[in-house]
């Protein structure tokens, strides 16, 4: 990951392929069912390029995004254990983040890379409160993360 690709993904919206966070996740409860989610819909959601969350920025619809920082970086192997194979199935294998420091402030990037002979991705237990079902298929549908129709399954 460049900062050159970085400035570019800032000048897109965010849609199926690219979401935008203002901190990375806490991995405690919540937070972790947020990555889970967000990792399962990107992995599972067609294309024929990467996909990414990006973090350190702040977006809202109809304005650009703003490039505002995380409070503090994490380490990928932090990250790797949230996605292990007791969270989901298969777990995406070529998933990488991407820590980085620009005009001193820290960016992070989850790219999930399109991966057509693996998948599709399930979460393999219930969250509690029911936000991330087992066995249920997740994909974007916009800047939103969905339960896939008939459609969206069969594609």
């Amino acid at each position: 990951m460049t900062e050159e690709l970085f400035r570019e993904l800032l000048k897109r919206p965010e849609n199926e392929t690219l979401d935008f966070k203002l901190e990375m996740y806490a991995f405690e409860a919540d937070g972790r069912v947020s990555l889970l989610k967000d990792v399962i819909s990107l992995a599972n959601t067609p294309r024929s390029a990467s996909a990414y969350l990006v973090f350190g920025v702040d977006w809202k619809p109809g304005s650009p995004a703003l490039p505002k920082g995380m409070s503090a970086q994490i380490d990928d192997v932090r990250l790797r254990d949230q996605l292990s194979g007791d969270q989901i199935s298969p777990v995406p294998p070529a998933i990488s983040y991407h820590p980085l420091l620009i005009g001193g402030q820290h960016f992070g990037v989850i790219e999930v890379p399109p991966e057509p002979n693996v998948g599709p991705f399930y979460a393999t237990k219930d969250s509690s409160g029911n936000k991330l079902l087992k066995d249920v298929l997740y994909v974007r549908s916009g800047s939103g993360n969905v339960r896939a129709n008939l459609e969206q399954q069969r594609k």
